[in-house]
């Protein structure tokens, strides 16, 4: 398949649907059955997006094993190629992720599989600014994360003693980016899935998709 960008990769973090594991923070309101649903939903969204415009190779990194179900059927039906996340927490995740990926690629980006606000267009952004020499780029997100992290090599600095799902995580990157005197791109912001606030606005979303 021809790329836009064959010197780039595409990363979606996503963990396996099973109910009581994933969206737990939507429960309540929903129950464990209806929030793996919603997971599903919203990483299906994820692929889509991704891979709409044939951006890069995509990779989908899965949580705990590639091999679940889901994960197959959604190779059945994408271009896309299936791994496995290997660490302790997420940061030595994505740190392995990089590190795997950026062996034969250029320019790495790194997105989640919940937050409906990215589209091709942000990607596309994102790899420009690294092909244009900045070391990394990032999508903040509302939630004081980020959405998307991209990199050119890795940076193991950026992904240690991080205390993820917290509200500092972006402010404790950027503090970290400057320490290393990284030259830096910010991307638009963007929204997660996470409360039923997040869920009621995803729910509005997709009524005014035609």
């Amino acid at each position: 398949m021809p790329y836009l960008f064959n010197e780039a990769r595409i990363l979606i973090f996503s963990k396996a649907p099973i109910p009581g594991q994933v969206k737990t923070r939507l429960c309540p309101p929903l129950t464990d059955q209806a929030a793996s649903q919603v997971h599903r939903q919203l990483t299906t969204r994820t692929l889509e997006m991704a891979c709409k415009e044939a951006i890069c190779p995509v990779q989908l990194w899965c949580s705990p094993s590639s091999t679940h179900s889901f994960f197959t059927t959604l190779k059945e039906n994408f271009p896309v190629t299936l791994e496995k996340q290997a660490g302790n927490n997420l940061g030595e995740k994505m740190h392995h992720a990089f590190c795997t990926s950026l062996q034969s690629a250029q320019h790495v980006i790194l997105i989640g599989s919940d937050s409906p606000s990215l589209s091709p267009e942000v990607l596309k952004n994102a790899i420009v600014a690294l092909k244009n020499h900045h070391d990394i780029t990032l999508a903040p997100a509302l939630d004081g994360g980020y959405a998307l992290i991209g990199l050119n090599r890795p940076q193991q600095r950026l992904f240690k003693e991080i205390n993820w799902g917290k509200q500092d995580v972006l402010t404790t990157t950027l503090k970290r980016i400057k320490t290393l005197k990284l030259n830096y791109y910010e991307l638009p912001l963007q929204w997660d899935v996470d409360t039923p606030e997040d869920l009621t606005r995803y729910q509005a979303l997709k009524q005014n998709i035609p």
